[in-house]
């Protein structure tokens, strides 16, 4: 459940007690086809939670071979305690290509130069820190990139920390660089989709709700 502050900020509380949510099994997994898939998103309590935890994993493994990999930790220690997170990312960082965290992520991860250094050196190739009105901060196999975000009249974050991924991810792919390891992204490409990604989180922010923007909002780019 998601309340508002003043300024339109969200915090959240959850009731997640005896629901659906982290039950998932190898089987039901193993029956999703990912052929044609490049790309495949996961994070937050579905990470953590078990006993669906493990499985997810493993699923990302599996299909690590064809898709590239991308995780967003999205920390709740309303629910789960940090240090789960702190023990888990070693084994994300060796299946991830992309790993995106938010400031208030990484309050409980150490400084981003702590953090993008043990990630790089896991095998992320991509490490990015999004910084509210402040934009974004990208980690490029160590070199570094800050992509400004747009300014707007802000109703509520609710989804703009997702919206900023698929904003990513959608862009990542028009570009024709997703699947496998992202290895022909260079730091021309990456601006470029970092600039598409903040621009669908900043409109995501001027409407009520996680409600992203339509590609007609974004013109030309979307």
């Amino acid at each position: 459940m998601a309340t508002l502050d003043g300024e339109g900020r969200a915090s959240y509380c959850f009731h997640a007690e005896g629901t659906a949510d982290w039950q998932w099994t190898a089987g039901e997994l193993a029956a999703v086809d990912l052929g044609g898939v490049c790309a495949l998103h996961t994070g937050s309590l579905a990470l953590v939670r078990e006993p669906g935890a493990a499985r997810i994993e493993e699923f990302l493994a599996g299909a690590r071979p064809s898709a590239t990999i991308s995780i967003d930790p999205n920390i709740r220690p309303l629910l789960v305690d940090p240090g789960v997170y702190r023990a888990a990312l070693p084994r994300w960082a060796a299946l991830a290509d992309i790993v995106k965290v938010s400031e208030e992520d990484l309050a409980h991860l150490g400084s981003f130069d702590g953090f993008c250094a043990d990630l790089h050196a896991a095998g992320t190739r991509l490490v990015l820190v999004t910084r509210g009105a402040d934009g974004v901060t990208a980690s490029l196999d160590g070199t570094r990139l800050d992509v400004a975000a747009p300014a707007v009249e802000v109703v509520d974050t609710v989804g703009a920390g997702d919206a900023f991924t698929v904003g990513l991810l959608h862009r990542l792919d028009a570009l024709g660089l997703l699947g496998g390891r992202i290895t022909a992204l260079g730091t021309g490409e990456l601006g470029d989709a970092l600039a598409f990604a903040v621009r669908v989180a900043a409109l995501t922010c001027t409407v009520a709700g996680a409600n992203p923007p339509w590609a007609a909002a974004l013109g030309a780019d979307g």
